[in-house]
């Protein structure tokens, strides 16, 4: 488990400073600083940024697409690293990225490069391999604008899936509320009318009609069990286990599987032009696909290429959806 540390560090000529630093430990923290030429004085753990850090699955695409563009900016007008990253900081509204923005600013300054601070402050693997390949090339700005680009697109087909699925949300509460209401407030004047009318409701209308005499004498414990009820039902319903399930769902599941396979064939893109092996692209790529289907295949993709074989061929064989099969065949 990470924590986010204030650490007190000597750094030896030039004094000493409080750093920002993400680590599992103390001991973590000092080997870190030791291979750095530095030495930690003392640390002790953030819990209120910790907190934070630890309810985050992961930083928002929107302003990590933000922050890269502005990384590329500041880099290809040959500002030092650690004031591009201290300037993408200020644009950035999410508290716990902006801990991890602090804590890769202090660990430049203090000598460690660019791929190294972005990991040890907790950003993806991915981007982390790419920042590391093209700044060994020398394409560090054009690495960040490509994640910049990358996380564009993953926000908006965050944004538009989202946007699928708040409607069923949102009538579900109102469903939910209405009904809530309805026994309260509407069948009590329908059971009155009926009764004093003297007419019989059918049998199914009659036994409702019971249910809500007992909930019109205990209102407020009917009250509390059904919004506890609901309350219970969505967050399983919204579970790890269950989104598996949501996600079987024939229309969602085409749409998050095209969704996934645009995020996956921008990285693979990435780290191709980045000129790491395409076989290693594609086990990365692989390790960060939700779907399964689409991790297998470029799995099965990574292991053609390590065998020598035809990219092309290789790509044929690793049994991509038949959408994708084709659009990547022709690339490779």
């Amino acid at each position: 488990m990470r924590y986010v540390f204030r650490a007190e560090v000597d750094y030896g000529r030039r004094g000493m400073a409080e750093e920002t630093m993400i680590g599992e430990s103390f001991d973590e923290l000092s080997e870190r600083l030791t291979a750095r030429g530095q030495r930690l004085i003392d640390a002790r753990v953030s819990w209120r940024e910790t907190l934070g850090f630890w309810q985050h699955r992961q930083f928002p695409s929107r302003e990590l697409a933000q922050i890269y563009r502005t990384l590329s900016r500041r880099l290809s007008q040959g500002a030092k690293p650690q004031d591009a990253l201290l300037q993408a900081g200020s644009f950035v509204a999410d508290p716990v990225l902006k801990v991890a923005l602090s804590a890769a600013g202090a660990a430049v300054t203090a000598g460690s490069r660019m791929d190294e601070a972005l990991q040890q402050a907790g950003f993806g693997d991915e981007d982390v391999a790419l920042v590391r390949a093209m700044s060994e090339a020398g394409n560090l700005p054009e690495a960040f604008q490509g994640l910049s680009d990358k996380h564009q697109q993953m926000a908006t087909l965050g944004g538009k899936v989202n946007g699928i699925l708040m409607q069923p949300l949102l009538y579900g509460a109102i469903g939910a509320a209405m009904t809530w209401a309805s026994f309260l407030f509407l069948i009590p004047r329908f059971s009155t009318f009926f009764h004093k009318s003297g007419f019989n409701p059918p049998h199914g209308i009659s036994q409702i009609y019971a249910l809500d005499k007992v909930i019109q004498a205990h209102p407020l414990v009917f009250s509390l069990l059904y919004w506890i009820v609901l309350v219970a039902a969505v967050t399983v319903s919204f579970s790890g286990r269950m989104r598996e399930v949501w996600r079987r769902a024939p229309v969602l599941r085409d749409l998050l599987a095209r969704a996934d396979v645009a995020q996956a064939l921008t990285s693979f893109a990435l780290l191709y032009e980045a000129a790491i092996r395409r076989s290693e692209a594609a086990r990365r790529v692989a390790s960060s696909c939700r779907g399964e289907g689409l991790r297998d295949a470029f799995t099965r993709l990574a292991v053609g290429l390590e065998g020598g074989g035809n990219p092309a061929d290789a790509a044929r064989q690793a049994e991509f959806p038949e959408f994708l099969a084709p659009t990547l065949i022709g690339a490779l």
